[in-house]
């Protein structure tokens, strides 16, 4: 079990040529194994959206950290 866990997540959209951030979010817990959050954000229809997601483990001085993204969904 680590110290502090975390994750940030990243609404991206993309501008055509590359992924743009949004807005971001971050959620942090300590001493547990998990992490969870809820967060409502609004969205332009017509465009295309992913999530990256970072996330982070901290055990006194290990950090473990890894990257990861959804597919992109297109807004209505």
């Amino acid at each position: 079990m680590a110290n502090i866990i975390s994750v940030k997540i990243t609404l991206q959209q993309w501008t055509g040529s590359s992924w743009q951030d949004v807005t971001s979010y971050t959620f942090t817990n300590t001493y547990t194994d998990y992490v969870w959050g809820l967060r409502n954000v609004s969205v332009e229809k017509g465009k295309y959206y992913r999530v990256l997601g970072n996330h982070y483990a901290h055990d006194n001085f290990l950090v473990d950290e890894i990257s990861s993204t959804t597919p992109a969904i297109y807004v209505e």
